[in-house]
């Protein structure tokens, strides 16, 4: 394996010289380049993935809020556990002012 290696570098190291004198493209240059769209390709896709991400944490976090506090006028209105829904419905409104700075957040 040292061996292959060692001659894939001698022959690089043979030829760019050459191309480069010719005025051809070199083989570590379109490698080079290759590497940087692919490093390129993959950032872009990891940024198009966490802003998808971003947006569904917005919308769950509306929908949440909004079960939470319907769940919890329930509780707390029909005196089966005031003490729980009362916290649910704060809890909820805190979810929902989460999500409203979440969404400015996107946004911007």
């Amino acid at each position: 394996m040292r061996t292959l290696i060692v001659l894939l570098m001698l022959i690089v190291a043979a030829v760019e010289p050459l191309a480069l004198a010719s005025g051809t493209s070199s083989i570590v240059y379109n490698l080079k380049k290759g590497f940087e769209n692919a490093a390129n390709s993959i950032v872009n896709t990891i940024s198009d993935l966490l802003s998808c991400l971003e947006k569904v944490m917005v919308k769950l976090s509306e929908v949440f809020s909004i079960g939470l506090a319907v769940i919890g006028f329930f509780l707390w209105f029909s005196g089966v556990s005031p003490y729980s829904g009362k916290r649910m419905v704060l809890s909820a409104a805190l979810l929902a002012i989460f999500a409203y700075i979440l969404k400015l957040v996107v946004a911007t």
